[in-house]
């Protein structure tokens, strides 16, 4: 064999290295490009309708969480809504997994969906049927463990698109290897093949080197650095490798943002929640009666002290009109211009005579005020009232006595007046007599004398005579 036909059989092993070796990098690739097609159109999705099954069961606990406070009909229909959605992303979850070896792991999640679907809509026929908190908390504690189950039992799934990203990464990294090699033989035979070699490094090696490393930060957790453009544009099976993982970089970021949003509303509905619970505690607890009507008079809400003082339950109040107990004793007229003042958005005070269940009168002191929503309209009223029965009992005594004490001065004022009176005209003679025998002695006759002190004695006994009633009258008036 002449060197020529060496050189030629060198240089076809040397092209059929390359080729063999290309072929080898073109398969792993082309490998590769399924796999991540196969997570892209299945796995991805997948999971992201799992991510949406868990928003919607969040929505709907919020909404009808929500319902169970402000009894809004809105807020239910969002409830239904979220629960259509729910069943919706429920099938679209097991069409994904439809060939899926773990028919046992879409039952689960099947029957979590099931389950907490009846607890929702136990938990909203619990509100329209009045139910008290105690109930209402038992149903919602079986929303929130169906919840966590989904959470415990979707937690590994969500983890899949980050571990599968990773097992890409580590499949580019050995294509990566592979064109190490490819680029390797082509430097032996650069002097042969210098044209075809520059094009692989071109077209492969380092498109696969910006890819690894776009692949290596999205492993990361980095959903927001860009993929080159260079890559995008590639026609090749690089490009449609970039194309496949920015889009699922693009998933990804959704997914995260989607959670993070939630999380974060979730948050913020927890404060909401132990707001409305303080101010919950602080309704049931208040010494004052407490009651919330529709915009018809008809009762929505009664706290304890209501039960307390009027005898009904809350579940025998609800729906009935205050009118319950009313006890006649005030004129129609009184109502009629308590109604056109909370009519017309201002707020009422006053007091009622009310009858309890059991037909005793008692009286409040009430201050009703309308509640308004967003748009100024009137959506329900809001009484806040104190049982005043001991304190007008108290205020009735002390006019009785007022009235007693000024009857009983009168009286004094004309027994005064009648002893002055009476004292006025035996003092008179008194001193009349006195004045008389004093400045006339020598003149009066011993008979004269004893007439005028005579006059005298009987004007004294009389007035003693007055001061005794008067100390009598006295020691009665004081027993």
């Amino acid at each position: 064999m002449n060197i020529k036909n060496k050189l030629r059989l060198i240089v076809l092993a040397f092209l059929v290295f390359i080729i063999t070796i290309g072929v080898i990098t073109i398969k792993s690739q082309m490998g590769f490009a399924v796999k991540l097609e196969q997570y892209a159109d299945k796995i991805l999705p997948g999971s992201i309708a799992a991510g949406e099954i868990e928003k919607e069961l969040l929505l709907s606990r919020q909404s009808a969480f929500e319902y169970s406070v402000t009894l809004n009909l809105e807020d239910r229909e969002k409830t239904y809504i979220a629960l259509r959605k729910l069943r919706e992303q429920a099938l679209k979850h097991r069409a994904y997994h439809y060939d899926s070896d773990s028919p046992e792991f879409l039952n689960k999640i099947d029957v979590i969906i099931s389950a907490y679907k009846n607890n929702i809509l136990e938990y909203l026929l619990l509100i329209e049927n009045g139910a008290n908190r105690d109930e209402l908390d038992v149903v919602k504690e079986k929303i929130d463990s169906e919840i966590v189950k989904f959470s415990i039992l979707v937690s590994p799934y969500f983890m899949q698109g980050i571990n599968t990203s990773q097992l890409l990464a580590d499949d580019l990294k050995q294509i990566n290897t592979n064109s190490f090699y490819l680029l390797f033989s082509l430097m032996i035979a650069a002097m042969l093949s210098v044209g075809l070699l520059s094009f692989i490094i071109r077209s492969i090696f380092i498109p696969i080197k910006k890819l690894e490393k776009n692949v290596s930060v999205i492993s990361k957790g980095d959903f927001i650095s860009p993929i080159p453009p260079e890559l995008l544009k590639s026609k090749n099976e690089i490009g449609h490798l970039a194309s496949s993982f920015n889009q699922m970089k693009h998933d990804l970021q959704k997914v995260t943002v989607s959670r993070n949003e939630l999380e974060k509303a979730i948050n913020e509905r927890k404060k909401v929640e132990e707001r409305i619970l303080k101010l919950s505690t602080a309704v049931e607890q208040s010494a004052s009666t407490i009651v919330i009507t529709d915009v018809r008079g008809n009762i929505e809400y009664t706290n304890p002290k209501f039960t307390q003082l009027t005898g009904y339950t809350a579940e025998e109040a609800l729906g009935q009109n205050p009118r319950i107990l009313k006890s006649g004793v005030q004129p129609v007229e009184y109502y009629i211009e308590m109604w056109e003042t909370i009519s017309s958005g201002k707020m009422w005070s006053g007091e009622f005579c009310n009858k309890t269940k059991f037909g005793d009168l008692y009286w409040e002191q009430a201050i009703i005020t309308p509640i308004k929503d967003e748009q100024d309209e009137i959506v329900s009223y809001l009484a806040i009232k104190e049982d005043v029965t001991e304190k007008r009992k108290v205020r009735e005594e002390l006019r009785q006595h007022a009235k007693q004490l000024q009857e009983r001065n009168e009286e004094l004022d004309a027994f005064s007046h009648t002893v002055a009176h009476d004292l006025k005209n035996p003092l008179s003679t008194i001193i009349g007599f006195s004045d008389l025998i004093i400045e006339e002695y020598s003149e009066f006759s011993e008979k004269e004398i004893k007439q005028y002190n005579s006059k005298i004695l009987q004007s004294g006994n009389k007035m003693q005579q007055i001061i005794e009633s008067l100390l009598l009258f006295a020691s009665v008036r004081k027993s």
